[in-house]
């Protein structure tokens, strides 16, 4: 495999990983505005609780203020054939 097979393969994962992304943080926006979640930030968190032996998920932190004002962390996992699931 020449060095340009492989700039071209890093080029595809890397573009592979954006659109998912977005497609993840569409979703997973969606999802907190049902639970009632406004104005989240949501960061990509590969180190997330139970990241450990999922393969297949991707793991999310969800950042926002409560009703109180207080900044809440809540993480979730995400794949293409489960959904979302949230953990605290």
């Amino acid at each position: 495999m020449g060095p340009i097979a492989i700039a071209y393969l890093l080029l595809l994962f890397v573009g592979y990983r954006i659109v998912v992304f977005h497609i993840d943080r569409s979703n997973i926006s969606s999802a907190a505005r049902q639970k009632g979640i406004r104005n989240a930030t949501i960061t990509w968190a590969p180190f997330a609780p139970g990241w450990l032996f999922e393969r297949s998920k991707r793991s999310y932190s969800v950042h926002f203020l409560d009703d109180d004002g207080k900044d809440r962390v809540r993480y979730c996992q995400i794949s293409f054939l489960t959904g979302i699931y949230w953990r605290d």
